[in-house]
């Protein structure tokens, strides 16, 4: 959860970190095109795309907070 008053450049640090979990987790499960995937463990990997989304639907409802009544964001 992301405390009110946070800066651009916070919520960017935070999207940054989502895109690598989201790129590790690709890894992970092969569905990068990348080589053979391994089996993955079904359940870890739905868990974690679950806090995954999560934490995005969190920093795009925090960035329409931000951005309310402001004609550039």
């Amino acid at each position: 959860t992301i405390e009110p008053g946070v800066s651009a450049q916070e919520l960017q640090r935070a999207l940054n970190a989502l895109e690598v979990d989201i790129r590790d987790l690709l890894e992970t499960t092969g569905a990068d095109g990348e080589g053979d995937p391994s089996p993955p463990a079904d359940r870890r990997v739905l868990d974690r795309l679950d806090e995954i989304l999560e934490r995005i639907e969190g920093l795009d409802e925090r960035i329409d907070e931000i951005c309310d009544g402001v004609p550039i964001c």
